[in-house]
């Protein structure tokens, strides 16, 4: 057994102490967690299981750099008292702040095959010429980011099987380089939306419950007047958020706009 112990490794959306290895208890019937999972610790935070685990009895001697947290609690302490919340993303009760356990778990997993040392392979197409001069391409199915159709890479195994099954794929918007900062404002608690014309109607009945002033944003396009987007807040201070764009509500109560990737390119 290490002298010291290691932290746990880094994910955006663990809630657990940093700076220490915490404990995941072991139940009886129950699996073990797995290197890379984001799963529940002694001390009721949320923490990344590492690759190498260490095993030990609550009555032995424990190496240095654990939690001293879970230590109490796996010797019969209680774990420390967290205030409730509410979740931002899916609204229920929680104690590990701006995101419940669940919605944790849900955007740690579509953010750990990203982390930097874990890239996504890229294959690029292979062109062949055969014997009769016929050209022929092989190509690797590609995944697109959740939040500006953008490529990012070949598709894994895994989305493979969850499409095929009808499973939803999960969010790859850390892969690209202009989605991960509306991941890492998430992480941060807060709350974002993508403004499209299916959806326009129902954010602004949100934010006008919640008191915002939001309007229609109108434009002519071809010699008509137009729906492109919505204003958010009173003049001088609003913002104009066009459909495609990313809509930004930070924890003070502030917006931005996250623009899209084609609005960005003609601004330059």
């Amino acid at each position: 057994m290490p002298h010291r112990l290691d932290p746990n490794p880094h994910s955006p959306y663990a809630d657990a102490t940093p700076n220490v290895r915490h404990i995941f208890p072991s139940p009886i019937f129950f699996p073990e967690a797995r290197p890379g999972v984001l799963a529940l610790t002694a001390c009721e935070g949320m923490a990344v299981v590492p690759e190498a685990l260490v095993e030990t009895e609550p009555d032995a001697e424990l190496p240095d750099g654990l939690c001293p947290d879970c230590v109490t609690v796996m010797r019969g302490g209680e774990p420390p008292k967290r205030p409730s919340s509410e979740c931002g993303e899916c609204g229920t009760a929680t104690w590990h702040g701006a995101l419940c356990a669940l919605c944790r778990q849900e955007k740690h997993e579509a953010w750990w095959p990203t982390r930097p040392g874990a890239p996504r392979t890229n294959t690029p197409d292979v062109v062949t010429v055969d014997a009769d001069g016929r050209k022929h391409t092989a190509v690797v199915m590609k995944r697109y980011c959740n939040g500006c159709d953008s490529p990012v890479g070949d598709v894994t195994d895994a989305e493979v099987a969850r499409a095929v099954a009808g499973q939803p794929l999960a969010d790859v918007r850390a892969e690209c380089a202009h989605c991960r900062p509306l991941v890492e404002l998430e992480a941060a608690g807060c709350k974002t939306w993508h403004l499209t014309p299916r959806n326009y109607e129902l954010i602004d009945w949100q934010l006008d419950r919640d008191g915002v002033f939001t309007k229609a944003f109108t434009e002519v396009v071809d010699g008509k007047v137009t729906t492109v987007g919505l204003r958010v807040g009173q003049k001088p201070g609003h913002v104009v958020a066009r459909f495609g764009d990313w809509l930004i509500r930070h924890r003070d109560g502030t917006f931005t706009v996250h623009a899209a990737p084609a609005a960005v390119e003609t601004s330059e």
